[in-house]
Formats: structure tokens, C-alpha cells, sequence
């Protein structure tokens, strides 16, 4: 259900990039993920998620925090500087609260503690990943050409109302002159 309603509006399928050194928690999820309809993609750190590419795909990062080389914030502060960074979600089973308000601040989506409640996991990755198809869609409708009204007030870069109310330019000019005009 969550696929379907989620695509982008180009008919991309939303991907979870879960990052985790886990090996049994990563593969734990990922059968959860996919029994109720994601695409997901799985990597065992940051570096390996790096060389493969993160991809354009919509969708979210279900990452730890604590991984060899580069940390899940690292990854965070990466995504945050893409021109669409994806949703980022944190499942950590330790983390200080430095490290939970670094990434609250920073705009994770949420930020969760292992052993994580299935329900509560699966409802945080849907709503990342409709998050991520309204901007994806609000971004597009930014960019996207807009066609000119060509004799319109808007085109000359007046609103309605001023062009109604302004004198029309095609009258000749006044009579009136100034007295002291030359």
C-alpha cells in the first residue's frame, strides 16, 4: 500500500537504504520492510552505501549511528547537501544526547532506540516517504516552466488591479504643462 501511494509522480518507486552493521537487525528488517510492500536496499556501513551510490530514487535512509568508518550522521550531513536529500531515520541501539539532538537538529525524521516496536517502525518509514514525495512534487512544481500570457498584465509584470487602475500608456500625453515647463 505504502509503494503505491508514495511513487513519485514519474512513476519511480520509493527505495529504503537501510545502513546498518547488523547483519541480523539489517536482514530483520528488511524482510519486515518488504513483507508489506517496499523496495529496500541494505549495506553493512556508510562506505559500502558511498560505492554503490545512493541513486535518485525517492524513498528514505533507515541507518545507525554508530557503524565502522564514516557514522550515520556523517551520512546525514552528505544526504543534507544533495539538491534532494532524502528523509533519514535513525535506529541506534546507544546513542548520547549530543549525538540524538545533532541529528534532530541536522532534520532527521525521527530517531528511534533497538529494540524498535515493528508497528512504530513501519508507520516512521511511511510517513518519511510520503514527506519525501510531497517535496519531490512541490520542488517539481517550483522548477517547472510556467507559459507566458502573452498581452496579459502579468506578462508586462503588472498585477490586474494596477493595470486597471494606472492610466493606459497608448493615450497620447497630457494637455497640461507646467508653467515653468521650457
Amino acid at each position: 500500500m505504502g509503494k503505491q501511494m508514495s511513487a513519485a509522480a514519474d512513476g519511480e518507486l520509493p527505495v529504503v537504504r537501510l545502513i546498518d552493521d547488523d547483519v541480523a537487525f539489517r536482514r530483520a528488517l528488511q524482510r519486515l520492510l518488504k513483507g508489506v510492500g517496499h523496495q529496500v536496499m541494505e549495506y553493512g556501513s556508510v562506505g559500502e552505501m558511498l560505492l554503490e551510490g545512493i541513486g535518485s530514487a525517492p524513498g528514505c535512509l533507515v541507518l545507525d549511528i554508530h557503524m565502522p568508518g564514516p557514522s550515520g550522521l556523517d551520512l546525514q550531513e552528505m544526504v543534507a547537501s544533495q539538491p534532494e536529500p532524502l528523509p533519514v531515520i535513525f535506529v541506534t541501539a546507544e546513542a548520547t544526547v549530543h549525538e540524538t539532538l545533532r541529528a534532530m537538529k541536522a532534520g532527521a525524521s525521527d530517531f528511534l532506540f533497538k529494540p524498535v516496536d515493528s508497528e512504530t517502525l513501519l508507520s516512521v518509514v511511511r510517513k518519511a516517504i510520503e514527506d519525501d514525495a510531497v517535496r519531490r512534487q512541490a520542488r517539481r512544481r517550483l522548477c517547472a516552466p510556467r507559459p507566458a500570457i502573452r498581452g496579459s498584465a502579468r506578462a508586462r509584470g503588472r498585477s490586474w488591479k494596477w493595470s486597471s487602475m494606472a492610466p493606459s500608456t497608448s493615450r497620447s500625453a497630457p494637455s497640461w504643462v507646467p508653467p515653468n515647463a521650457p
